[in-house]
């Protein structure tokens, strides 16, 4: 190359090519070839509406075919940008901008560019009003106007517009509101009125509109609550004793009042007008109280109720012991058990002398077959100090039976949310039973989501779901004292009832304690099922009215204790929260004992550096450097020291931060030193303070096993416990769990099988099985289990197909035995197995094929395999093979097992029994129903809906089917169709069997002569198995006994055919 001015050239021998002897050149030239400029193609002029986006692809051509590259060297800020992706040039405007504005796009092969400007108009597009955040609900007292009080601009928004319009949606009379053109708005409430409005407020464009959310306006009326007076209620009373006095107060405004209950504690209270009815929280004794408040429009008083309790011996209450209903000739068993609140020691008795006492309780009475019918026994247990308890069993021992009869039930209406009630007392009064009596009543359907039915033994209750009202229903059925059944459904129309607020949480969770000046937020979370957008949440300081919503800070101004009142209403009903907090210029710290922690008469110079020791029952904590107590006041909440953990928040109590300490834990019962943990976090949770504290940060450590005592010095503070052996997980091991092993060492840890590595899969004995020793084990018979794969599904019933290919790798030709498994890895058990002799060349294989079939009653929680084992006849090589199956039971599978025609012959107009037999092979319970059909003989019977529950529980049952076969049918042989559903409808089997009809008889036979004698009489289409006249003649004929034929019958049938042909030549005679 050669340089010729700022160009970059090759030599070419341009000159005469003489050589200059006194220089030493030759004369060439130096061409430098010209580079042309890449040209870009017109972009043109660009339109799109205000928001939108739009993307083009850009153009370019360069004479010297270098490559190209794109760049935007300049667009208009705060406007529109322009981006490049490759040649694609996407447009993007700013949001909610339109206008005109450019951008300048260049080209360059890297040497030359050309560069052209684009022209970019954005259209406006109306933008939607906005309703940027709730606007608070407002409550102020009667006959005060509120002037400007909202300002609407500060809630609704428009981007293209500065004002709205705004108009005011549902009714708000006598409160009139006036909105300025500003969208300040004001309310000016009637003279004397009181009470709430909702509104809505509606803010507009020309084209859009948007609306706010509900507003609660309530004007509350000015008045003052009613006070209790002096009252004469016993306070000292009996355990379970039921107690009652007059309740008095006084309305300084002469309004009407009226008393509840608000509160219990171990107190249960009863208000009926103005009378208090009282006895103490069932068993319980020592102080119980219930709060009872008085009330009127104006407000309300509480009066917190106090007395003693004093204990009374309790008697031993039985647990239910449910009616038992057994066959004739079996075990019958009672197993009583009972309660007892003193915990005494109690004996159990029966009054009949035909049951067994086998001690604690349990009863056993070998029936006979002369023992069917109803008994009933008393069993009785006893304390030792008179108390006593008794309950009648009652025992049916049944029989055969007729079905018994349910009466239909009239409806019946219960109040939303109610507690279990008793709707009919004695269902039996619906119910009859003509061979037996009624033993027991039962719920088989109900909606639990609505309703809840129970039977308490002849009655019935109910109870409704939370929340629910509307109509709900649920089927009862009635058993006899043979088992057979029948049901009835009863409708049940519950009631709405309101529901109050509920407060879901709030925060704090503790009584707060703050600086004279300091500052606490309080926040709730609530609920209401029934009336959300009526509720109001209303905040108080000593029952004064200080804000309304969700939250609310209070701002101390002096020293002193504050009650915090939360109130959340509905317009019906109400619920409350309430705070003590406590405002304070020194440390409060009530719960430590001790000089040190008395800062009773301390200014601030005295708190700005205290030598501060923290004391309790079970340890201390010395700091070791004085600290500054100034502003840290709430050692109640944010420090605790408890048996062998102490702990202190200094995100909270910031003076403390890092400041060195010496801790001493008391009692503590430990024989050596023990580990010391720490958490960063403050907890006073034993289960979290879990990290081992290293020797840095728990310093100087001495333990006295004598004393108890602990005592060791921390860098700073968080949490820190004294504990026994290290957990597996503070050592940085493993838990191995039961079907797996250490890879490396166990450790000693407070948990089991602490893995010091990793855990590995426990291999798989196969113990049930003579397996190859170790060393006749040989690689050169090679196994190939082709089928089943590793991880395949099968079902019970399934057939398992297995394809082995077994390879032949040693140097002789072999006999092979060749035995296949199907083996329970979980409980170490052969399944099934087979086996099979082959002969193999050398470097050949064969395919060999089995099969299992899953037992039905296999059970599929257990993990099994194929295991394959492979043997030359001499037994000096083998080798062995296994693949994992899964045994996996069908969610829902049911099954007809078998159809029984329990009739013997069958003819045309017979009633047959056909009984099906069902199975449940699934893992769930199944609600099913069955169909029988024959298109044939006009059979199609469908029967209830009944349970049967999940395989390996009482998953098989029978249903019987009446059949009438047609008068008509002719010979033959008839497939009746069997077919149960299950799974909603969803699946179904179908099971077939022949029915066999033979030759129908021909009973309305008549023998007619030329004569008008008829020998037989019509018979009806009832089946008569009487013999027909032709029958009868053939017996006639027939030897006797004796084997000679009866003279006598042989004469009279002589006799009437004389007859016959006398008559009949008499009449031709006549004829002629």
């Amino acid at each position: 190359t050669c340089i010729d001015g700022d160009e970059e050239g090759v030599f070419e021998n341009g000159g005469n090519g003489d050589f200059n002897t006194q220089e030493g050149l030759v004369n060439i030239n130096c061409i430098v070839s010209q580079n042309s400029p890449p040209v870009l193609e017109d972009i043109p002029d660009q339109f799109l509406d205000e928001d939108q986006t739009i993307s083009i692809i850009l153009s370019a051509a360069d004479p010297d075919e270098d490559e190209l590259f794109f760049e935007v060297i300049d667009e208009d800020e705060n406007q529109v940008n322009c981006e490049l992706d490759g040649t694609i040039l996407t447009f993007i405007p700013f949001p909610d901008w339109n206008g005109d504005a450019t951008c300048e796009i260049q080209v360059t092969d890297g040497k030359l560019t050309d560069s052209k400007t684009v022209n970019i108009e954005v259209f406006p597009i109306n933008d939607r009003p906005i309703f940027q955040e709730n606007i608070p609900h407002i409550t102020w007292n009667q006959d005060t106007d509120l002037i400007d009080y909202i300002n609407l601009n500060n809630y609704f928004f428009d981007v293209d517009v500065e004002e709205l319009d705004y108009e005011i949606i549902g009714g708000h009379n006598p409160i009139n509101i006036v909105i300025a053109e500003n969208g300040l708005v004001s309310f000016y409430p009637g003279e004397g009125f009181y009470g709430t409005r909702n509104i809505i407020f509606k803010a507009s464009d020309s084209n859009f509109f948007v609306l706010s959310n509900a507003i609660s306006l309530t004007v509350t009326k000015v008045g003052d609550p009613p006070e209790f007076g002096q009252m004469d209620c016993i306070t000292e009373i009996d355990e379970d004793m039921e107690y009652s006095c007059e309740l008095i107060a006084t309305d300084p405004n002469d309004d009407e009042f009226t008393f509840r209950i608000v509160e219990e504690d171990n107190l249960n209270c009863y208000i009926q007008e103005d009378t208090l009815t009282y006895v103490s929280a069932q068993d319980y004794n020592g102080p119980a109280s219930c709060l009872i408040r008085v009330e009127d429009v104006d407000g309300y008083n509480d009066f917190l109720f106090e007395v003693n309790v004093w204990p009374v011996n309790d008697a031993p209450v039985l647990d239910p012991i449910n009616d038992i209903t057994a066959n004739e000739g079996e075990m019958v068993e009672i197993i009583a058990t009972a309660n007892d609140v003193e915990n005494d020691i109690l004996n159990y008795e029966i009054n009949d002398t035909r049951f067994t006492d086998h001690g604690a309780g349990r009863f056993s009475w070998q029936t006979t077959y002369e023992d069917s019918g109803i008994h009933y026994v008393e069993i009785t247990v006893t304390d030792g100090n008179t108390g006593t308890d008794t309950q009648t069993v009652k025992i049916i021992l049944n029989n055969q039976n007729e079905q018994p009869i349910f009466y239909s039930i009239p409806e019946i209406s219960i109040q939303e949310d109610s507690e279990f009630q008793i709707v009919i007392e004695d269902l039996i009064e619906y119910a009859h039973d003509n061979d037996g009596y009624i033993d027991r009543f039962e719920i088989v359907g109900e909606h639990i989501n609505k309703v809840d039915c129970s039977i308490v033994d002849y009655s019935l209750g109910v109870r409704s779901a939370l929340d629910f009202s509307g109509q709900a229903s649920c089927i009862i059925r009635v058993y006899d004292n043979e088992n057979g059944f029948d049901e009835t459904t009863l409708n049940i129309n519950v009631l709405h009832v309101n529901d109050a607020p509920v407060i879901e949480s709030y925060t704090p969770p503790q009584n707060p304690i703050i600086t004279e000046d300091g500052l606490q937020d309080f926040t709730i979370l609530w609920s209401d099922v029934d009336n959300p957008e009526e509720v109001l949440i209303q905040w108080f300081v000593d029952d004064i009215p200080e804000d309304i919503g969700e939250s609310y800070q209070f701002t101390a101004t002096n020293t002193g204790q504050f009650d915090i009142k939360v109130i959340v209403s509905d317009s019906i009903d109400f619920v409350f929260y309430i705070w003590n907090l406590i405002a304070t210029n020194i440390p409060i710290v009530d719960s430590y004992t001790g000089e040190t922690t008395d800062f009773s008469g301390m200014d601030d110079d005295d708190l700005s550096s205290v030598d501060l020791v923290l004391e309790k029952e079970y340890g201390k904590i010395e700091f070791l450097e004085s600290v500054d107590l100034r502003d840290t006041v709430d050692f109640e909440n944010y420090a605790d020291i408890l048996d062998s953990l102490v702990a202190i928040d200094t995100d909270y109590l910031t003076a403390l931060k890092n400041i060195p300490a010496r801790i001493t834990l008391y009692n503590l019962d430990f024989e050596e030193m023990p580990t010391i943990y720490n958490d960063r976090e403050f907890t006073l949770d034993y289960n979290e303070v879990i990290g081992i504290c290293s020797l840095n940060l728990c310093s100087n450590r001495d333990y006295n096993s004598e004393t108890g005592t602990l005592s060791f010095e921390v860098l700073g503070f968080s949490s820190f416990k004294a504990g026994n052996i290290l957990s597996c997980s503070a050592q940085g091991g493993n838990i191995c769990s039961e079907n797996k092993i250490c890879d490396g060492e166990l450790l000693s840890a407070i948990e089991d099988n602490c893995c010091s590595t990793t855990c590995s899969k426990r291999p798989l004995e196969f113990s049930d099985i003579y397996r190859c020793e170790q060393e006749n084990l040989n690689k050169n018979i090679e196994i190939n289990i082709r089928n089943p794969d590793s991880g395949d599904e099968f079902k019970p019933g399934e057939v398992i197909d297995i394809e082995l290919k077994i390879r032949n790798n040693l140097e002789e030709d072999l006999e092979f035995d060749i035995e296949v498994y199907l083996y329970d890895v979980t409980e170490e058990d052969r399944v099934d197995d087979d086996d099979y002799s082959i002969d193999i060349d050398e470097s050949d294989s064969e395919k060999i094929e089995f099969e299992f079939e899953v037992p039905e009653d296999i059970d599929e929680k257990n993990d099994y395999a194929i295991f394959v084992k492979v043997m030359d006849e001499d037994e000096e090589y083998c080798n062995e093979e296994y693949v994992s199956v899964d045994i996996e039971r069908e969610k829902h599978d049911v099954i007809i097992e078998d159809i029984l025609i329990t009739t013997g012959d069958v003819i045309c107009g017979d009633k047959i029994s056909l009984e099906t037999k069902i199975r449940n092979r699934g893992s769930r319970d199944e609600d099913i129903f069955l169909m029988i059909e024959n298109s044939e003989l006009g059979i199609l019977e469908k029967s209830d809906e009944f349970e049967i529950e999940r395989y390996d529980e009482d998953d098989e049952a029978k249903e019987i089917f009446t059949i009438k076969i047609p008068n008509n049918a002719g010979k033959g042989e008839y497939k009746i169709k069997a077919t149960v559903f299950f799974d909603d409808g969803k699946g179904e089997h179908v099971l077939f069997k022949d029915l066999i009809l033979g030759s129908c008889r021909e009973y309305n036979r008549e023998i007619v002569t030329n004569g008008p004698i008829i020998l037989g009489n019509p018979i009806s289409d009832q089946v008569v198995k009487k013999p027909t006249f032709i029958e009868k003649l053939a017996n006639i004929f027939s030897p006797s006994e004796s084997g000679t034929l009866n003279i006598i019958n042989i004469a009279l049938i002589f006799g009437i055919i004389l007859c016959v042909v006398i008559i009949i030549v008499v009449g031709i005679l006549r004829r002629k």
